[in-house]
Formats: C-alpha cells, structure tokens, sequence
C-alpha cells in the first residue's frame, strides 16, 4: 500500500467527482485546534493540538503547521510529550459543503504521519468540521487514532 492511499479503502480528498465549478471556495487561512485519542505501545493515549492552515489560490491546497500534545491514559510514567509538525495535504468540499481531506504530519526528524478526513462546512460560513476516517505511519502501519477537528476562517 503507497502511503498516499487511504488504507480504509475510503474517499479521498478530489475525489468529490465535483467540477471545480461546483466546489466551494475555501481559498485563506485558517485556524484550527483538534481532539481525540490513539492507540500506541499498547495503551490509550490523549492526544490534543492547534494549528493554522492555508489552502491555496488552487482551492485544494494545504499548508501549515501545528502544535500537539499526548498523554497516555494508562501504565506507568505517565507525562505530555509535546511536538510541532509540518503538514501539507489536500481538501476537497463540494457545493453541498461536504468532502475529504488528505493530509501528512511531518515533525523535524522527517517521519510522517499521514491522515484522512471526512470534512463538514458548518452552513454558508467558511468554517467547517472533520473527522478522521484513518491514519498511517510512515511505515503504511495503520494508525488507531479518532480525531475530531474543528476549523474556524481566518481571513484572505
């Protein structure tokens, strides 16, 4: 399995089957913060982060970076373990203002994570929601993790 693929066999960003003409207009920045929880080492873990993102002049796009922290919920030494990462991806949301998003976690010693989203406008607005639909490591190893995100316009 390439790791572009989505190993849930699930949509993936574009593939909307949307002429451009009928997607919306998602072209600016963003700010964003996130919520949820993985599996890794065999515990649970807390994971939770901000963010900012740009989606380009394209309307598929994205760039930015995040800020996100972890804790696991069970075992012994338990501590936040904190990280920034890159990420780039794509998104993809119809005229009915539902989609997908692709996206890929990157912290500086270069190991991805890759992640995919099902994505909700929130009205006529510019703010939406996701929600993951799976994940992998650099690997192609899945990822247990669900993650919901909320993403709030933040202008031109």
């Amino acid at each position: 399995m390439a790791v572009d693929d989505n190993p849930a066999g699930g949509s993936t960003a574009g593939s909307t089957g949307q002429p451009a003409s009928e997607q919306r207009a998602l072209t600016g920045r963003y700010s964003y913060r996130f919520s949820g929880r993985t599996m890794a080492f065999d515990r649970p873990w807390f994971l939770c982060g901000v963010g900012v993102l740009t989606i380009g002049a394209d309307n598929a796009t994205l760039t930015g970076n995040q800020f996100s922290s972890i804790l696991p919920l069970a075992g012994p030494n338990a501590a936040v373990q904190s990280a920034e990462y890159q990420v780039n991806g794509s998104i993809t949301v119809d005229a009915g203002g539902s989609g997908t998003a692709q996206m890929t976690f990157t912290t500086g010693s270069g190991e991805p994570v890759k992640g995919w989203f099902n994505v909700q406008m929130a009205g006529d607005s510019r703010n939406f929601w996701m929600i993951s639909t799976s994940a992998a490591l650099a690997t192609g190893e899945l990822a247990a993790e669900l993650v919901t995100v909320e993403v709030i316009w933040a202008g031109a």
